[in-house]
Formats: C-alpha cells, sequence, structure tokens
C-alpha cells in the first residue's frame, strides 16, 4: 500500500513539473526607460609596439606623435618620427546609466592604420566624447589582446582603463512616472506584465503605450521609497513566449530556434533535396524512385527542428539550410522568423 501511495505521489509530481511553465523576472526582460548606456568615442596614440605599428605611409600618426610630443614640451617635426612603434587607434566604451566621477570602465581600442599588431603597446592618455561632443572619460593604459594567436592583432581591451571625469545620474522619473520598455515588442507579454503588476499593486495606476512600452505611475506610499517600488515591481514573475525564430550564424554553422516554429503544407526542390510537407505522412531520408535524391517527408505542424536535424544528417552545408528556410518562409509555410548573422 505504501508503494503504491508512493508511486502515486512520484506521478503527481512529475505532472507538476511538467506543467510548471518557465517564469522570469521583469528585470531580466524590461529596461527603465532612461536607465540606459551610453556610447563613448575617441582616438589615440598606441606606443611601445615592436616594429609593428603604423609605417611612414600613414602620416596622421606621426604628425599626432609629433604634437604629443610639443605638448609635453619636446619640440619636434612629424618626419623626424618615422618608425613603426605607434599605430593611431579608435578607442569605443559603454558608459553606465549611473555612474560617478572617479569611477572606471572598460575600452576598447581598434588599430585604424596599416598596423600589423598592437600586442604589447600602451595607449597614450585620450579624451573620449558622447555624442554630444562633451568629454566623460579619459583612457590610458596597456592594452590585452584576448586572442594573440588569432588572426586580429589590431583589436583589443583595457580593462578599466577609462576614468570617468563627469557624475552621470539619468532622469528616468518624470512626474512620478517610470516607464517599463520590453527587449522586443509583444503585446502578449505586456498585457501578461500589466496583469502582474496590477494583481501586486491593485490601485496602481497604469496605461499601455504600445507594444512594448508600460507607463506606470508610482504610489503615494511609494514617492519617498521609489527604490522600493522598482525594486518590487523588477522582481515580478511573468511566463514570457519566445517569438518564434530561427536564427543562423552563417560563419560557425550554429542554428539556434526559439519558440514554436511550425511548417504548413507544401513542397521545396532544392538541388538534390526533395522536401514535402503533408497533412499526413512519415519522415524518411530516401526513395526507391529516386535514388540520387533526399526525399523528406514531414507532417503538416511539424516543427523546424525536425526538419534541420534530417537536413544536418545528409550533409547539408549551411548555405543550403538557409536556401531551404528562406523558400520555406516566402512560400509562407514557415510560421517564424529567420535571421542569418
Amino acid at each position: 500500500m505504501k508503494r503504491i501511495i508512493l508511486l502515486i505521489l512520484i506521478f503527481l509530481l512529475c505532472i507538476s513539473v511538467l506543467e510548471a511553465k518557465l517564469k522570469v523576472r521583469l528585470k531580466n526582460i524590461v529596461n527603465i526607460q532612461g536607465l540606459r548606456e551610453n556610447q563613448l568615442i575617441g582616438y589615440g596614440i598606441v606606443t611601445g609596439l615592436n616594429g609593428t605599428g603604423d609605417s611612414k605611409r600613414f602620416k596622421i600618426t606621426h604628425q599626432l606623435l609629433s604634437i604629443i610630443m610639443e605638448n609635453l614640451g619636446i619640440d619636434t617635426e612629424s618626419d623626424i618620427i618615422y618608425s613603426k612603434n605607434s599605430a593611431l587607434v579608435i578607442i569605443t566604451a559603454k558608459l553606465p546609466a549611473v555612474i560617478q566621477k572617479g569611477e572606471k570602465i572598460d575600452v576598447e581600442v581598434s588599430s585604424i592604420g596599416d598596423a600589423k599588431s598592437i600586442v604589447g603597446g600602451i595607449l597614450l592618455q585620450a579624451p573620449l566624447k558622447s555624442a554630444d561632443g562633451s568629454v566623460y572619460a579619459v583612457a590610458q593604459g596597456p592594452i590585452t589582446i584576448s586572442d594573440t594567436q588569432g588572426k586580429n592583432k589590431t583589436t583589443g581591451i583595457i580593462p578599466q582603463g577609462a576614468i570617468v571625469e563627469k557624475d552621470i545620474n539619468s532622469q528616468f522619473i518624470q512626474n512620478n512616472k517610470i516607464v517599463l520598455l520590453l527587449n522586443y515588442s509583444d503585446f502578449n507579454l505586456v498585457n501578461k506584465i500589466k496583469e502582474t503588476i496590477l494583481d501586486k499593486f491593485k490601485n496602481v495606476k497604469l496605461l499601455v503605450l504600445n507594444s512594448k512600452a508600460i507607463e506606470i505611475t508610482i504610489p503615494e506610499t511609494y514617492r519617498n521609497n521609489y527604490d522600493k517600488f522598482i525594486s518590487e515591481i523588477e522582481n515580478l514573475e511573468v511566463e514570457p513566449e519566445p517569438k518564434a525564430s530561427v536564427v543562423i550564424n552563417k560563419n560557425s554553422g550554429v542554428i539556434v530556434i526559439s519558440g514554436d516554429v511550425k511548417l504548413s503544407e507544401t513542397a521545396v526542390s532544392y538541388k538534390n533535396i526533395d522536401i514535402y510537407i503533408r497533412k499526413k505522412g512519415a519522415f524518411i531520408t530516401s526513395s526507391k524512385e529516386k535514388k540520387e535524391q533526399q526525399i523528406f517527408y514531414l507532417e503538416e505542424s511539424s516543427d523546424i527542428k525536425t526538419l534541420i536535424d534530417g537536413l544536418n544528417k545528409i550533409g547539408a552545408k549551411t548555405e543550403d539550410i538557409i536556401a531551404i528556410l528562406y523558400a520555406l518562409k516566402k512560400a509562407n509555410a514557415l510560421y517564424g522568423e529567420i535571421i542569418v548573422e
């Protein structure tokens, strides 16, 4: 008897696990409008290269070196500095939405001249500006190349290589209101978030602006403690439904399927591959009628993974799979988005 009861409990537990749906916190699928990163850009000179820097033909590097030397009190001419131990680079960085003066951020460095490598180089002091032309950080330091054995030795990073020069405090509360921005447009998900928030905060004022934006008025009880309100909002959980899509990386051949990508009744012929999607049938990879032809029979509403698995089994190349998927999409037989990187 105890054994039977135990089996029943295990069965019920398995059922509950299978029925349980994925829940994610809002903070992982939404952002608060106004709390965003800002891009910084600048240029500078990398020195200390062992003959792998810009050649004499790239004159701007040597002109800038001459200016730097003059600023340091050394009179010189640009045509005198002709060694290949320096390179002109573009510097980029991301400035967080909230950061204080004196904090440090990572920077990325990439050569724009004819340097062969910036491995072992040191970036000289260089200002980083935002789109409005203001300087928000100053970068300097030794460059780290993550893949020194690879082909690309003209890009690198400087961890914590820039010092922030201004306090950044983004204004994300306007008239006691905040706006939640979804990572992607989805009215269904917007509605779920709306219902979840209203279930938690019964009398909160909430307005759906569009398929990815929700405006929320901070309740009176939280006006002096807005951080607590936002924290509670971010920790609410919803059940998102992934957008049906197929992401293909042409270089690596990696294929990622998201959501429920289905196929409808159609037929596709490509090179030596024939695909028939029918209401009834079985999935096979050979045919007596056409020995040289690879034939696939799929049932309507089959998922895309079944097709891709079959194509992989016969050794189809990535470009072949892309062409077939695009053909299915164009024939309105593939329900989902195709993204090729």
